[in-house]
């Protein structure tokens, strides 16, 4: 038997994950960026979950200053 290979057209679908996060500052006024991506849940129809590739941006480790600061998480296909 012989199965047609379909071109995965939907975009991973993504379920919950941190929304918002405070850290503290320390001497220089500066936090360092948690990673976000270990809060992401995210299902695809072609792609196992656990093969997904996440994204944060910044990236984790980030130094950040004083302030709000917007945290972009993208979930894409292998």
């Amino acid at each position: 038997m012989t199965v047609p290979a379909t071109p995965d057209t939907l975009e991973p679908l993504v379920h919950s994950y941190a929304s918002s996060e405070t850290t503290a500052a320390g001497a220089l006024c500066e936090s360092q960026l948690p990673d976000f991506r270990s809060s992401i849940v995210a299902t695809d129809d072609c792609t196992a979950s656990g093969s997904l590739v996440l994204e944060q941006v910044p990236a984790p480790g980030t130094s950040l200053g004083l302030g709000v600061h917007a945290v972009t998480l993208t979930v894409r296909d292998a």
